[in-house]
């Protein structure tokens, strides 16, 4: 009797291991965005210049392109409980000490930018190991729920990590935002610490770090669902970016609002984030990935061009809800396509991969949409943007989501045993291997064709 397919995203709160780690993933994320748009308002406070408030996603995104790959490679091959606990540790450090320069009265926008640039270096490499806790801890269909959920806790963080920002802001306690995000980030630090690790998946030697970057380097290149994932997300992020990058000079000069206020508009995107990823599994029954990333791209360039128009709160805050749901079913529809596209040896990899591509693209774009909106004004800026997210949709045609198909990612282990000449060991190397193929002449053509496909998985 086949087992009843699970009914919500929730179902995969029924592991134990999985459900700790969520909950502290939603304390951390917390801290994350209280201190994020503590920071956000405190540029704007610290400096009149659009430039300086875009150039802190620049700072929190631009070390993922340095690091992501690195740490990809390295979450593969350590021991990645261990490496998210030193990692964790230092981000609980470096946000005390800037929660400790800003009580003092002592924080520059140069300093702030070079406190989040650091903390974005280790949360670069702390990303793609944590991302892997989810196929780590869960199996089968519970996996996709995993990703949904961990989108929805993410979420369910920015929408009580806003509120706690807002009215820390309003309370003129800054300092006290970051100081509570280095707490929340002690917290998955100890539910790591309690977990066993995740389970021995091979039995072959452990691979070297240039290795490792370099085999998944390999099966980037030669796995077309992965490079459909990477450009379409480039293009996504690079131009989705004005929404989150501009949204503070968009509350301060258009709307004029103080800190609570601020603190409230986000947390309205936060909710409609969390209403969106708890909606996406019966979006995915009903629709394809490539139908929902229209339907929701476009939504988000609607966004895009209500905030450059748009001068009443309520009518923007009900904006920037629909634009969290659609916001949120976008990069766990992204980051659920790359985890299905990719076999457990060289998924952390993958994962880093699509991480660098989002937060490279939203990187530089954020750099282009703060220069833009102070040289061209900010209208200009967000309906550029706008106009590229609508521009990038026809990639679908060319560039489709790769399937769902987990278990063409797994050895068939179909093949008998090869005789060996001589006895090697297990890390000898390289090995040549030769197979036969006796067809029928007639079949020539078709297996010429087939064997391309099989080329591309030789090569990864």
């Amino acid at each position: 009797m086949n087992a009843t397919p699970p009914s919500t995203a929730w179902a995969a709160l029924s592991d134990a291991s999985f459900r700790t780690i969520w909950i502290a993933g939603v304390v951390m994320g917390t801290g994350s965005v209280v201190q994020d748009v503590t920071s956000g308002w405190i540029m704007t406070h610290l400096t009149t210049s659009a430039l300086h408030v875009s150039l802190l996603q620049t700072a929190v995104s631009s070390p993922v392109v340095l690091l992501a790959l690195p740490a990809g490679a390295m979450a593969d091959i350590v021991n990645r409980r261990r490496l998210m606990v030193t990692l964790l540790l230092a981000l609980a450090t470096l946000a005390a000490l800037l929660g400790w320069f800003t009580t003092s009265k002592s924080l520059t926008p140069e300093l702030l930018l070079g406190f989040v640039f650091l903390m974005g270096c280790v949360n670069a490499m702390f990303t793609p190991a944590w991302m892997r806790t989810v196929p780590d801890l869960l199996a089968g269909p519970l996996i996709p729920l995993g990703v949904t959920l961990n989108s929805t806790g993410i979420n369910i963080a920015r929408l009580a990590g806003a509120t706690v920002a807002g009215i820390l802001l309003a309370s003129q306690a800054a300092g006290a935002g970051f100081f509570l995000a280095s707490l929340a980030f002690l917290v998955p630090a100890a539910a790591l610490y309690r977990w066993s690790g995740p389970p021995v998946r091979s039995t072959l030697p452990q691979e070297s770090f240039t290795a490792a970057l370099a085999g998944g380097i390999s099966y980037a290149l030669n796995s077309p669902g992965i490079r459909a994932i990477v450009i379409r997300t480039l293009v996504f992020s690079f131009f989705g970016s004005a929404i989150p990058s501009l949204l503070p000079v968009v509350a301060s000069r258009n709307l004029h609002l103080d800190g609570l206020w601020f603190g409230l508009l986000s947390a309205s995107f936060g909710g409609g984030a969390l209403i969106g990823a708890t909606c996406m599994l019966p979006i995915r029954r009903k629709l394809s990935i490539d139908t929902i990333l229209l339907i929701m791209i476009s939504i988000l360039a609607v966004t895009a061009v209500a905030m450059a128009r748009l001068e009443s709160f309520l009518l923007l805050a009900s904006v920037l809800a629909v634009a969290g749901g659609a916001w949120v079913i976008v990069v766990a529809s992204f980051g659920i396509a790359t985890g299905s596209a990719a076999p457990f040896w060289v998924l952390s990899r993958m994962l880093s991969l699509y991480m660098l591509t989002f937060q490279g693209g939203a990187a530089l774009g954020s750099l282009a949409w703060g220069f833009l909106a102070q040289e061209a004004g900010l209208p200009t800026s967000l309906q550029i943007a706008a106009a590229g997210l609508v521009l990038g949709l026809p990639a679908r045609l060319w560039l489709p989501m790769p399937p769902a198909n987990p278990s063409l990612l797994v050895p068939s282990q179909h093949w008998p045993v090869p005789p060996l000449v001589e006895s090697t060991g297990a890390s000898d190397g390289p090995v040549l291997v030769t197979v036969h193929y006796q067809i029928d002449v007639s079949d020539a053509e078709a297996f010429v064709t087939a064997m391309r496909e099989v080329r591309l998985e030789r090569l990864r």
